[in-house]
């Protein structure tokens, strides 16, 4: 098919991400009835008005930086004033809180007296740090009729900075508060998860070749690469391998692109992965440490033969935004890094 361009004429791929649909909240309705069958994890605690019947969720092991999906389902047990979220909070194998960012006030803070932290948005807005809305923007709480049930898909990333949670069993705790941060009800604990500890490697790397300095956002740094061959005949593979280097925190995990680019700009190879082909995704990534990203590009069988250059750098697969290359000023080059090895595609 065609690529996808941008409005510089830089392909994109062969798809591109242009919108996000909200699920109708006619769709998480339901009655006990219907779902008491479905609940794997059944809990049934009250918050007041509110009763948390329990919760799905594939238990598996997970690194600082994973992101982990489940499902609570919420009962109205009466008419509600007040528009209510949830609270995650995670507790490590050594009772440490870990934060799921600076913002969150001093680490070492007991968590029986650790104060609820509020912080304003773009708005001017007040916001818990991690108050996730029951229900949704028009159908909040105080919306909600006696015994419907809600099912509310969740997802909570393992913080990596500016503390990870040390190896082995990890608590995520629920707590239920109002959009001003007074809480109702108990403090549940949801789950139990085995944290395992992510190797990092903070020795610089000697790749092949080497770049100048800059990066992309401010968030990462390509230092260098290896090619595992500079001249390739169509239906051809050949590896790239890049050095990444953490510059700064994240909370979006971003997918890296890889493209192979004729005379002609028309791709004529593509990858696009998580790193490390999704198990060291950005959001665990801390400042200083290096990343080694390996790709196997496969060249299409129709390519003609000429020079081609080879382009990478990242995305907001959600959004499809590219993160900017800056040069070490931080002046904006470009929305890609194009690698000086040209690539030279033969007959065969």
């Amino acid at each position: 098919g065609l690529d996808v361009l941008d409005e510089k004429g830089t392909p994109l791929g062969k798809s591109q991400i242009i919108g996000r649909a909200e699920v109708p909240i006619s769709e998480a309705i339901t009655s006990y009835d219907q779902v008491e069958g479905e609940i794997q994890r059944p809990l049934q605690v009250n918050f007041d008005s509110l009763e948390l019947l329990g919760y799905n969720w594939e238990e598996k092991p997970v690194q600082a930086g994973d992101t982990i999906a489940f499902t609570l389902f919420w009962r109205a047990l009466a008419p509600m004033e007040k528009d209510y979220g949830v609270i995650l909070e995670l507790f490590d194998a050594g009772g440490n809180y870990i934060p799921v960012s600076s913002l969150v006030g001093p680490l070492e803070m007991p968590e029986e007296i650790r104060p609820t932290i509020l912080i304003r948005d773009s708005q001017g807005r007040e916001e818990i740090v991690g108050w996730r809305r029951l229900g949704t923007e028009t159908y909040p709480t105080s919306r909600w009729q006696p015994d419907e049930v809600i099912r509310g898909q969740y997802d909570y990333t393992i913080p990596a900075w500016p503390r990870q949670p040390q190896p082995g069993k990890a608590r995520l705790r629920a707590r239920v508060a109002d959009e001003q941060g007074n809480f109702v009800g108990p403090t549940v604990v949801l789950m139990t998860m085995e944290v395992e500890e992510t190797e990092r490697i903070f020795e610089p790397p000697s790749p092949q070749y080497t770049l100048p300095e800059g990066s992309l956002g401010g968030l990462v740094s390509l230092v260098g690469y290896d090619l595992t061959a500079d001249s390739v005949q169509p239906s051809d593979s050949f590896r790239l391998i890049l050095y990444w280097q953490a510059l700064a925190p994240t909370d979006k995990s971003y997918t890296v692109f890889t493209h192979l680019l004729d005379s002609e700009n028309q791709m004529r190879a593509q990858k696009d992965s998580l790193p490390v082909g999704g198990a060291r995704p950005t959001t665990g990534w801390v400042p200083g440490e290096f990343i080694i990203d390996e790709y196997e590009l496969v060249v299409e069988a129709d390519a003609t033969p000429g020079e081609c250059l080879l382009e990478v750098g990242m995305y907001d697969a959600s959004t499809g935004q590219r993160l900017p290359a800056l040069d070490a000023e931080g002046k904006v080059l470009d929305n890609r890094l194009v690698l000086p090895t040209k690539i030279q595609v033969v007959a065969p």
